[in-house]
């Protein structure tokens, strides 16, 4: 069965020239001549560049655009450019965005791994990974942390966990973490990390020593692993600690102003039962005092 052009209602054989759109609807070689869609003008050949632009888009969509604008594929190929241009110069300006922050992180941050946590910002910067955009933290989201340690010995190798949590709501409990696992003595350390939780519900880790290391514990290595640990959790006891002091202030402060609000109410009242402002004036007094 015969085909027919989209555009212009004429029919086309099975031998005739067309090209074809992303919502299935065809148009034939003198509307693909007509809207700069050949390979070059007086040609009913569609071009590479249509055929691809085409499998993409919807013959309503260029209509649209470009058809009903007095326009033709020429320019759809020009807004291609732009989009291209605009996309690369985005990147750009993402790069340099990026580059700017991590340089204002590396000055003055505690660096673990590609962690930089600072205390002036009071943020965490996750950095780029190579399949991982970067990503800012405040300490603010930090709630507890959790020393993830496992290890083994030389002739058994099967694992020994140790987990010391802290920061929870109680508070910290300054967990200082040795070579040593659930109190005993490893030939290895097989994994060393701390694991900080946030308020969403998320946590990462803040890995020190890896399996594939498997770090003798009397090693160098593993020593200068352990005080950088050591060193994270005391960081992060002290911003458990803040963000706890924090949270009562506000507690604090929500109470005063309630009491603020309560004596107030307590004072229209009586100008309203001694009669100087209206019952209407002084509901609507109690309302905005309430945040009604």
């Amino acid at each position: 069965m015969a085909k027919e052009c989209s555009l212009c209602g004429s029919k086309i054989g099975f031998f005739d020239q067309n090209l074809k759109f992303k919502d299935k609807q065809y148009i034939c070689g003198k509307c693909i001549d007509k809207y700069r869609f050949s390979k070059k003008e007086g040609s009913y050949e569609a071009s590479w560049k249509a055929i691809g632009w085409s499998t993409d888009h919807s013959l309503k969509e260029f209509k649209e655009n470009y058809i009903d604008q007095g326009e033709d594929f020429n320019d759809a190929l020009v807004d291609v450019e732009n989009k291209k241009l605009a996309a690369k110069q985005e990147k750009a300006d993402n790069k340099a965005k990026y580059q700017a922050l991590l340089s204002d992180f590396q000055k003055d941050s505690y660096h673990f791994s590609h962690y930089y946590f600072n205390q002036r910002r009071q943020q965490i910067l996750v950095a780029k990974t190579l399949l991982d955009d970067y990503k800012i933290i405040n300490f603010s989201d930090i709630i507890s942390y959790k020393v993830n340690q496992n290890g083994h010995n030389e002739t058994k190798h099967h694992g020994i966990t140790r987990a010391i949590v802290g920061g929870a709501l109680a508070g910290g409990v300054g967990a200082i973490v040795g070579a040593t696992t659930g109190g005993k003595q490893t030939d290895y350390i097989d994994h060393l990390g701390l694991i900080i939780s946030l308020k969403d519900g998320s946590n990462f880790e803040v890995v020190f020593i890896r399996k594939m290391e498997q770090i003798k514990s009397n090693s160098l290595s593993a020593r200068t692993s352990i005080e950088s640990l050591n060193k994270l959790v005391s960081l992060i006891d002290s911003v458990i600690a803040q963000n706890q002091a924090s949270n009562i202030d506000k507690i604090n402060s929500n109470s005063d102003t309630n009491n603020d609000s309560a004596d107030e109410i307590r004072k229209f009242k009586k100008l309203a039962e001694d009669g100087i402002i209206t019952q209407e004036e002084f509901e609507a007094k109690k309302k905005q005092l309430l945040n009604l």
